[in-house]
């Protein structure tokens, strides 16, 4: 059983890394679910590297409603890219 197990880790393992979507030269570090997820992380971010950290590491894919994401936020970054 334990063999099934870290062969089940590393294909766990495995298809994380291979998720990690190359875009613009970047690739994604974040892969939020809902929206609530990607406005903390997307706070975290602003308290750590300021108003106008890239943003453009996080996949927002599976998010359909972006709706007054950043209303009373300070963030006044480029995420056009």
């Amino acid at each position: 059983m334990c063999k099934n197990k870290n062969k089940k880790y590393y294909i766990m393992n495995y298809k994380i890394n291979s998720t990690q979507n190359k875009i613009n030269n970047s690739v994604y570090k974040f892969f939020p679910k809902t929206k609530d997820e990607l406005k903390k992380i997307i706070n975290n971010q602003i308290k750590k590297f300021g108003d106008g950290v890239d943003l453009n590491n996080i996949d927002v894919s599976q998010i359909t409603n972006l709706t007054l994401l950043f209303v009373n936020s300070s963030f006044n970054g480029d995420i056009s890219k």
